[in-house]
C-alpha cells in the first residue's frame, strides 16, 4: 500500500475514532473531551446530547472528505475544492487539539489528569495524518495536472505530422 493510501485510511480511522468518542458522550450526556470535562456552568447553557451528536456528525463528513482523497478527483478545480476543504478541516482540528495540549500543560487553569495526554497525543497524531494525506493529494493532483499536459503535447505533435 502507497504512503499516500496508509495516511488517508489513517486518517479516516481518527476522524471515526473522534466521531465514536463524541457518541459515547453524547450517550453518557456529556461535554468536552476525554480528559476534559466541561466546567458544570457548561451544562446549564449547552444540551450535552445534540451537541456531542453534531459534533459526531462533523466526525463522519471529516472521514468522509479525507476518505475522498484517496482517488482524488480527475476533474482539477474539484481536486482542489476538495484539498482545500481537507486542510481547512485539518487546520480547525490542529488547533483545537493545540489548545487542548495548552489546557493539558496548566496554562489554562490546573494540569489535567494523563487521559487528557492521550487525548492530546492520539488527536495531534491525528492532525499529522490528516495534513500528510492533504499533501498527498495536492501532489496526486499536481502530478496528473503534469502528466496530462505531457500526453495533451505528445497528442497535439501527434496529429500534427511531428511524432
Amino acid at each position: 500500500m502507497r504512503t499516500h493510501s496508509l495516511v488517508t485510511v489513517a486518517s479516516c480511522g481518527g476522524a471515526l475514532l473522534y466521531a465514536l468518542t463524541k457518541i459515547d458522550l453524547a450517550v453518557r450526556g456529556e461535554l468536552g473531551m476525554p480528559g476534559f470535562p466541561a466546567p458544570a456552568a457548561d451544562y446549564r447553557v449547552y444540551d450535552a446530547t445534540s451537541g456531542q451528536l453534531s459534533n459526531a456528525v462533523m466526525g463522519l463528513v471529516f472521514a468522509g472528505v479525507v476518505a475522498a482523497l484517496l482517488r482524488p478527483p480527475a476533474r482539477r478545480p474539484l481536486a482542489w475544492v476538495l484539498i482545500g476543504l481537507s486542510g481547512v478541516g485539518a487546520a480547525f482540528i490542529g488547533a483545537g487539539f493545540v489548545g487542548f495540549g495548552l489546557r493539558a500543560a496548566g496554562l489554562f487553569g490546573a494540569p489535567t489528569t494523563p487521559a487528557a495526554w492521550v487525548t492530546v497525543a492520539v488527536g495531534l497524531a491525528w492532525c499529522a495524518v490528516w495534513v500528510a494525506s492533504t499533501v498527498g493529494a495536492a501532489r496526486i493532483t499536481l502530478s496528473n495536472a503534469k502528466r496530462n499536459r505531457v500526453s495533451a503535447g505528445s497528442t497535439a505533435k501527434l496529429e500534427a505530422g511531428h511524432g
